[in-house]
């Protein structure tokens, strides 16, 4: 995205119906499909602004990536993730962790190589890991 983007979906994504009621039925989702496990860890690859870290720290010590400067800056602002730059599919931080859960919310779409991503996405799993992914 390009960064005026971020900034207008920065502003809209904490109220905004849509964005809202979309954390919503992500959340009501992984109820249903993600099984914690001990001391869980949880990676968002391309938080953006970091709109959905609150609902996701609640499954896990909280890891995120995001290539936009400004957008990085206000997710790590948040204070609830460790957040990196990074990308897909050859630039992921976080050296050799693994994660109970990685999420990738409407991320796919903006890389070119997206069976490389997803490679790179499911190397970051532990065994009986959950990725989960949408895309428009």
């Amino acid at each position: 995205m390009r960064p005026e983007a971020y900034s207008a979906a920065a502003q809209a994504e904490e109220n905004h119906w849509w964005f809202a009621a979309r954390r919503e039925v992500l959340a009501a989702v992984l109820e249903r499909l993600y099984v914690r496990a001990a001391n869980p860890s949880v990676l968002e690859v391309g938080c953006g602004n970091g709109g959905n870290l609150p609902m996701l720290s609640r499954y896990g010590a909280l890891y995120a990536t995001e290539v936009e400067d400004q957008a990085r800056a206000r997710a790590t602002s948040r204070g609830i993730a460790v957040v990196e730059n990074g990308w897909l599919p050859n630039g992921l931080p976080f050296a050799g962790a693994l994660f109970d859960l990685v999420a990738a919310l409407d991320v796919l779409e903006h890389v070119a190589d997206d069976a490389a991503a997803l490679a790179a996405l499911g190397q970051r799993l532990k065994p009986d890991g959950l990725l989960f992914l949408t895309v428009p």
